[in-house]
């Protein structure tokens, strides 16, 4: 394969789903945050080739350092059984397939009734609890009574299992400044969403990250990802977060916003008042410059039905990166609608343009160099939890 220069950050144009795709500058490791193979043999399809761009960017046999699923629909996990290499049974462990090296879920996707979850949702939640009974080479975000209960019934060493609960408020235990130049910051699931039953809900309880890069040479960028949390969810993660001394985990140079452009996740009806603590996420703590990321279909596909992208979104969005000199960029659009493009940042900070971006099937390859680190490392809680 001939090696590319990958931008830092990336975010694919997949219709109305989600995949961000992080590589930490000083080590060249891959966090992928949600996959999605949603493109269709349709030669009209104009979204972008997720298995390809995988085993181009890694190879087939290939690993990924990191690989998050913040729920368990299916537009965040569509086509995973069919490209990464699974522990749980024989029939997913052919030599083609990518290894995860650490698996990360939240807590509701262990526990959720699998009578509720598609065909590829059992099977990857099968997967997280083989890993969880094992204790190993898996990440489980919050701490709710119901997971400690599984945990003493299924795991083989229950301590093992529990030393993978990483709560909110705390870095995963994936990467160093130091080593990776990266650091992943847990916003939410809170367990307390959980414990209380009137909150259990796939997408309020799904994975929320902040992620600060650093290159060594003066240049940092700050990533929010916020998967399909409700405005509810937001605000309580301001609020906490402001509480606990972290507002420089809410400064952001690039935002994945909610739920592909849903108006619930401003707001608790269309046409009404953005949620106040939600308004100032991203009026106080979005960076000038910003890049306000939309992960969904164009907004003339949204025209005749009740499914996102919704207009009230769409206009607050912009509305905001032209505050701070920034950009709103929805993926199928983007750099245009005939031919979608990822949306990039690099170190700097700048979106690079993506007109020049090659395609998976150009060849061309992803993570070049850079020795990818094996384990994880040991568990950490850095600052106040308060999941």
């Amino acid at each position: 394969m001939v090696a590319r220069d990958t931008d830092n950050v990336e975010t694919f144009p997949l219709g109305n789903a989600n995949s961000t795709w992080i590589t930490t500058p000083r080590s060249n490791r891959l966090f992928i945050f949600d996959y999605a193979d949603t493109k269709t043999d349709d030669s009209d399809d104009r979204r972008w080739d997720s298995k390809e761009e995988l085993f181009t960017r890694v190879g087939k046999g290939g690993n990924v350092d990191l690989m998050s699923f913040s729920h368990a629909d299916e537009d965040h996990i569509q086509g995973a059984s069919e490209v990464f290499y699974l522990l749980h049974a024989k029939k997913y462990q052919d030599v083609d397939r990518v290894k995860m090296k650490v698996m990360c879920v939240p807590a509701h996707f262990i526990l959720e009734s699998n009578r509720t979850m598609s065909t590829e949702g059992r099977i990857l939640q099968t997967e997280a609890r083989h890993r969880l009974k094992e204790g190993k080479n898996i990440i489980v975000l919050s701490e709710p009574d119901a997971l400690n209960d599984w945990i003493e019934e299924n795991a083989d060493d229950p301590d093992s299992s529990k030393s993978c609960i990483v709560t909110a408020g705390t870095l995963l235990p994936v990467s160093t400044m130091d080593e990776d130049g990266a650091e992943v910051f847990v916003h939410s699931p809170f367990s307390y969403q959980h414990d209380d039953g009137d909150r259990q809900d796939r997408n309020d309880e799904s994975s929320v990250f902040h992620i600060t890069m650093d290159d060594g040479y003066g240049e940092k960028s700050k990533v929010l990802l916020t998967a399909d949390v409700s405005y509810e969810v937001i605000a309580d993660m301001v609020k906490a977060t402001e509480k606990h001394g972290n507002i420089d985990r809410l400064e952001a140079d690039y935002i994945v916003v909610p739920h592909h452009g849903s108006y619930h996740s401003l707001m608790d009806e269309k046409d009404g008042e953005v949620d106040e603590d939600v308004d100032r996420l991203y009026k106080k703590y979005a960076n000038e410059g910003v890049t306000i990321v939309v992960s969904s279909r164009t907004e003339d596909e949204s025209a005749d039905d009740d499914q996102p992208p919704h207009a009230e979104a769409i206009k607050y969005y912009r509305e905001v990166a032209k505050d701070r000199s920034g950009e709103a960029i929805i993926t199928m659009e983007h750099p245009t609608k005939n031919n979608p493009k990822p949306v990039q940042i690099g170190k700097s900070r700048k979106r690079l343009g993506s007109s020049s971006y090659p395609s998976p099937s150009s060849g061309a390859s992803g993570v070049g160099g850079g020795g990818a680190v094996s384990s994880l490392f040991p568990r950490r809680r850095e600052s106040p939890g308060f999941g």
